[in-house]
């Protein structure tokens, strides 16, 4: 139950802090905006927190998604357009928030790699 919280209140930090600097007028936008922020902590934090086996699977869809999706998140994507933001407006995610996508352009992928190994290195034990 504490790693649900904490989950749960880390996931709303980051969208509050989001949509406190890129509000979105749509409640669909704003409901897209919130599940993508709680994708994204899983993606962070979920290996830590819960059953690594099934993080791990989340990790290897995520990278079959970007892979086939020409490195875009369909949800960022859906997500943009109903909030009006710009079309090529990355997820405003915490690496984002303080400006390290901009300094490192893999870093996305290299934070998802360490997860998997991590992931790895716990299923196997």
């Amino acid at each position: 139950m504490k790693n649900i919280c904490i989950y749960i209140v880390i996931s709303l930090i980051e969208y509050f802090i989001d949509i406190i600097h890129y509000p979105c007028s749509s409640i669909t936008g704003n409901l897209l905006l919130l599940i993508h922020h709680f994708v994204s902590i899983y993606i962070l934090i979920g290996g830590f927190l819960f059953n690594n086996y099934y993080h791990l699977l989340f990790l290897i869809f995520i990278i079959i998604h970007w892979t086939t999706n020409n490195n875009k998140c369909k949800l960022t994507v859906i997500t943009n357009k109903y909030c009006n933001y710009n079309e090529n407006k990355y997820f405003n995610d915490f690496s984002n928030m303080i400006n390290f996508k901009s300094k490192y352009q893999y870093l996305d992928w290299f934070i998802l790699f360490i997860l998997i190994m991590y992931d790895i290195c716990k299923v196997r034990k």
